[in-house]
């Protein structure tokens, strides 16, 4: 997914907002972005759960002024590269947040930043929603311990850059098959188990889209992390479809039951070893057991729903 091209990003700018542009002493048209005045950050309640309230990350009386319940859990949902407020992260995970609990969701939408220079637009994102973390929090109006970020593929490194600003107070970071940077080694340049209490990982396409390398505290791969049996051997479809796992995670009754193997050979063998202890991908709160730590594999189903139950 590295080297995306201006080229290729324009194709597809019919579906998706267009940022500013100017023009290089080339000729070239360039886009910019500005992470603070070109990202949206849109509250959906209970009270709101279709039509979005637009929030402003210094302004905490428009915070104040809105349906945001400083006594509700908040989550925020970051969407990856090309996506937008539209991007099926939101659209498919906002409303099963809402039926499962009572939480403030709040929608960032990066569009403009994810067409080109991803990577450095996401680094800005980040560090924006740091900033307006930290003003809810002096305001009263933000308590980190009742605080989830959840993004998918670049979203996730997102969340991380933000745990890293704000120096990992956030209670939990769930990453949806987040996105391959480049340099593993380097925790700079992605999300780490050091940019939350508890970050979950849920890598469900570790060949060519997804960080295939445990660097989560709890770290999860469906069908191995790769092949997914409802995808039909579309890659797309394998990173996409840790969105549609994490969402059914929230309400499943058979829920999403794991092995732990005591590496990533045997997960990758499916030769982890059989244990009395429940091990739970995904849901609406942090992981039941916070010390959950290691690398765990569970089978899915090829449709819905795609929770097997108990292995």
């Amino acid at each position: 997914m590295r080297g995306i091209t201006l080229t290729l990003a324009m194709t597809i700018v019919s579906t998706l907002a267009l940022p500013r542009l100017l023009e290089s002493a080339e000729g070239e048209i360039v886009p910019t972005f500005d992470a603070i005045a070109d990202t949206a950050f849109l509250l959906f309640t209970r009270r709101n759960p279709t039509n979005s309230q637009l929030l402003h990350i210094s302004d905490m009386n428009v915070i104040r002024n809105s349906f945001f319940d400083s006594g509700r859990p908040t989550r925020f949902l970051i969407h990856g590269m090309f996506g937008n407020r539209n991007s099926a992260l939101n659209t498919i995970v906002q409303p099963a947040l809402l039926q499962a609990g009572d939480f403030n969701v709040i929608v960032v939408d990066w569009g403009e930043g994810a067409l080109t220079n991803v990577m450095v637009n996401a680094r800005f994102v980040g560090a924006a929603l740091a900033y307006f973390l930290d003003n809810l929090q002096n305001a009263g109006l933000m308590n980190f311990n009742q605080l989830t970020l959840i993004g998918h593929s670049m979203g996730a490194h997102i969340s991380g850059f933000a745990g890293k600003k704000i120096r990992g107070r956030i209670n939990t970071i769930i990453g949806l098959d987040a996105a391959d940077v480049g340099d593993i080694n380097d925790p700079s340049t992605r999300i780490d188990a050091g940019d939350a209490e508890y970050v979950e990982l849920i890598q469900t396409e570790i060949v060519f889209w997804g960080i295939p390398a445990p660097i989560g505290h709890a770290n999860f791969y469906p069908a191995g992390g790769t092949s997914q049996p409802n995808c039909g051997g579309s890659q797309v479809c394998d990173h996409m479809i840790a969105i549609d796992y994490f969402a059914e995670s929230l309400s499943t009754p058979n829920r999403f039951y794991a092995q732990r193997c005591l590496n990533m050979d045997q997960m990758r063998a499916n030769a982890c070893p059989s244990s009395s202890t429940d091990y739970l991908m995904g849901g609406s709160t942090s992981n039941q057991n916070r010390n959950l730590r290691g690398i765990f594999r569970l089978p899915v189903n090829a449709q819905r729903p795609f929770a097997v139950g108990r292995v």
